[in-house]
């Protein structure tokens, strides 16, 4: 599947296609209420699933860790080809900044 036909479609794909980064500042007051409906999730779940559902999440859990630390096979390591460094172009970035600051900050 991942041959270099396909890589470098793949690769054209996404570098020629438009981009758009956003920088935004954080909010205190939404960042608080994000932390208070996620404590509100978590004890709503914990009263949900008893204490036989927890102990069953945790021995998935404890299962899901095991396999992910497995190592990954050198074969599937291996496949992947280095490529030249003269082979890597890069990409041209603009950046622009506005120094406004947003209405609840302005002093």
């Amino acid at each position: 599947m991942f041959n270099k036909s396909f890589s470098k479609k793949l690769l054209r794909y996404i570098i020629e296609l438009p981009c758009v980064s956003i920088i935004g500042i954080p909010s205190s007051d939404f960042g608080n209420k994000l932390s208070e409906e996620q404590k509100k999730r978590i004890e709503k779940q914990v009263e949900d699933l008893g204490e036989t559902g927890l102990e069953e999440l945790s021995k998935k859990l404890e299962l899901a860790k095991e396999k992910n630390e497995q190592p990954i096979p050198n074969e599937i390591l291996e496949s992947f080809k280095v490529p030249d460094v003269k082979s890597i172009s890069f990409i041209p970035v603009s950046t622009y900044r506005s120094n406004e600051k947003p209405n609840d900050e302005k002093t």
